[in-house]
């Protein structure tokens, strides 16, 4: 009687045992076709959908999509897709230039009369919202 609740449990612990190997294989699974769809996302995106983005920024998408699979989709979806900025572009997050710098300019223009005080406020309110 011992005997076959010992190989009783013994089996069910096996099951238990090897039914947690199939859901650790089923979610590793899901993350790899996770990681697959994100990374096709990103090549698409940067490919066929932002035309405006220079083909330097497209490549450092796309290897770094393949480096770092989950992690660099994320990043790009937050800045290009919801901010529409570009890290390479005058006014990208990667810029050395300023708004600040942008309306120092348009005010040494401004007094080299070369625009109009209407023309630098115009661009006085894009800069500064």
């Amino acid at each position: 009687m011992i005997i076959e609740m010992i190989a009783f449990i013994n089996s069910m612990g096996f099951f238990v045992f090897d039914f947690f190997f199939v859901g650790i294989s089923l979610l590793s699974l899901l993350l790899v076709a996770l990681t697959f769809i994100l990374t096709i996302w990103v090549i698409y995106d940067t490919l066929v959908v932002q035309e405006e983005m220079e083909a330097v920024e497209k490549l450092i998408w796309i290897i770094a999509s393949f480096i770092v699979p989950v992690i660099i989709p994320i990043i790009y979806y937050l800045i290009v897709k919801q901010n529409g900025e570009y890290l390479l572009s005058e006014e990208g997050i990667l810029s050395s230039e300023t708004r600040y710098d942008k309306l120092e300019k348009l005010h040494e223009l401004k007094e080299k009369d070369i625009i109009t005080e209407e023309e630098f406020e115009r661009e006085r309110e894009k800069l500064l919202p």
